[in-house]
């Protein structure tokens, strides 16, 4: 049985928003700078109340290299602390 930790969720639910955030710079806005991507999802991560980042990841799919320009596929990661639990989030852009 799952039990969630009063006050919890809404910081966890910070990760999801933050790739969303960082699909639509990529997809909607066509920002190809990976650097500016990190840059605001950090800055979006790190103004959410509950969370501690980790860090914020822009990479190749396979290789997992980081990405200086996305030209095609990129995974995005970030991994935060929300309480006591660790959590890792990713999304694949295509």
């Amino acid at each position: 049985m799952r039990t969630e930790r009063t006050g919890e969720r809404e910081p966890a639910l910070a990760l999801s928003r933050s790739l969303e955030l960082a699909r639509r710079l990529i997809l909607e806005e066509g920002l190809r700078d990976a650097a500016e991507v990190r840059r605001r999802v950090r800055e979006y991560l790190c103004a959410s109340p509950g969370v501690t980042l980790d860090y914020v990841s822009i990479a190749h799919p396979e290789t997992l290299e980081e990405l200086e320009r996305i030209e095609g596929p990129a995974l995005v990661l970030v991994a935060a602390r929300v309480g006591a639990a660790r959590l890792i989030h990713n999304l694949l852009i295509c």
